[in-house]
């Protein structure tokens, strides 16, 4: 199945946010993305609390 197939789909179904006119999958995989860089960078910072444990 072709993109332009499943993007016809969710205009057929109305998936489609009215504001934006922006895909939802395209807004539910952007906040995805975005609580794994919230995870990354909280995983940095105790990584690095915790060299400079071993450090000190």
């Amino acid at each position: 199945m072709s993109i332009i197939t499943v993007l016809y789909q969710m205009v057929q179904f109305q998936q489609m946010d009215p504001i934006n006119y922006v895909p939802i999958w395209v807004k539910e995989l952007t906040d995805v993305v975005k609580d794994l860089e919230k995870d990354r960078d909280e995983w940095r910072v105790t990584a690095s609390n915790q060299v400079e444990q071993i450090r000190a």
